[in-house]
């Protein structure tokens, strides 16, 4: 059973200030030595006086020194004489009127209404310049209404058909009086509407040349030429023809399809629950997985479809599916050497595929059986 510390007195912890003694252990020891010394220069018999003076230099002593249970002795003395003098005797007397415990609540005789009533007078006199204030922010948020929707409405696009008509124009003659004015029929205006010739602005051939290939990239199997066409100043769309030269991707001739052959010292991949799903693992020619092997699925015209890299354990898996057809497997390892593969895709679930290096890969050390001794053998016959 593990032992656990006694809980020890922390809540009435004294510095140490006269040496390895606190302010009260010191006060207390040395009136024990006060009083030793006053008894020992009194005129008493010293069959008396002797006792005495041990007395009271040895009670000096217990009071700084000596505590009991984590208690010092004046704490002890002060319960002594407090349980001697407090009273043991106790006389119980039934009061004169029996409580009720299952009395309802006195209700004050004031409603809760008036109170409320006077709560809401005095909060409407503090609310009162509030409310004017608000006043004013309610005429701001209309005109801050009005102006959004006039500058809304200034991001409408017009009619394309826009109608111009000028007011009346009155002649009026210098003598008002004698001669009333005769108002002239008014004229519509009329705006007229030059057409837009559109320019035409001859755009010079866009030639795309290709810069030398740097080194691990492809070839550059095709070019982009643009042809001169004409150009409006409406649309700012070209109206030229473009070329478009493909690009064409060097078929190969595979033979060897894939297989699921794996070796018996790895751990093979689960195969796929989706049709159409590539799943794989890639080998070297001992058996042994590749890790970071680089594989590129390209279709029969050689155009790369997916690309992928086989982990750890080897493993590798597409996470879309592929198109109905024939598609070829390369594999680049540095080190190693792969021959592309064939794989046939029908719409079918496609078992694990195993991919095995022609090159590289380091065999495997078989692990030599080892001699046991005369001793090994004797324990090993009488299972010892």
């Amino acid at each position: 059973m593990e032992q656990h510390p006694i809980p020890q007195q922390i809540a009435s912890y004294q510095f140490k200030l006269v040496g390895d003694m606190t302010l009260k252990q010191f006060v207390q020891l040395a009136a024990g030595a006060l009083i030793s010394l006053l008894l020992y220069a009194s005129p008493l018999h010293p069959f008396i006086k002797w006792p005495l003076i041990i007395v009271s230099f040895l009670f000096g002593v217990a009071l700084a020194f000596l505590p009991i249970e984590d208690r010092p002795l004046s704490t002890w003395i002060f319960i002594f004489f407090r349980s001697i003098y407090s009273p043991t005797y106790f006389v119980w007397n039934k009061s004169k009127k029996p409580i009720n415990y299952f009395m309802p609540e006195e209700t004050s005789a004031k409603p809760a209404s008036i109170k409320i009533a006077d709560r809401k007078e005095k909060v409407q006199e503090l609310l009162n310049p509030v409310i004017k204030k608000t006043e004013v922010t309610s005429k701001l948020e209309e005109k801050e209404k009005t102006f959004l929707t006039k500058l809304s409405q200034s991001f409408i696009a017009p009619n394309t058909t826009v109608v111009i008509s000028t007011t009346p124009m009155h002649t009026f003659v210098s003598n008002p009086q004698a001669q009333p004015f005769i108002p002239t029929q008014p004229q519509p205006f009329v705006q007229k509407v030059q057409p837009v010739i559109t320019q035409q602005t001859s755009v010079r051939p866009t030639v795309v040349v290709p810069t030398p290939p740097k080194a691990g990239f492809d070839k550059i199997q095709g070019y982009q030429i643009t042809q001169p066409g004409a150009q409006s100043t409406n649309g700012g769309a070209f109206s030229g023809t473009t070329k478009v030269i493909p690009m064409t991707y060097p078929k190969q001739d595979v033979q060897k399809t894939a297989t699921t052959r794996f070796s018996q010292d790895v751990i093979p991949p689960l195969p796929a629950t989706r049709e159409n799903v590539v799943v794989g693992q890639v080998l070297d020619q001992f058996g042994q997985t590749v890790e970071g092997a680089i594989l590129e699925i390209k279709d029969v015209d050689g155009r790369p479809v997916r690309a992928l890299r086989s982990n750890k354990l080897g493993h590798f898996m597409i996470a879309t599916p592929l198109i109905e057809g024939e598609y070829i497997i390369q594999t680049e390892k540095d080190g190693y050497e792969f021959e592309p593969l064939k794989l046939k895709v029908e719409n079918k679930i496609i078992p694990a595929i195993a991919i095995w290096a022609k090159l590289g890969g380091i065999k495997k050390e078989e692990e030599k059986p080892v001699e046991l001794t005369e001793q090994q053998k004797f324990m090993q016959d009488y299972k010892l």
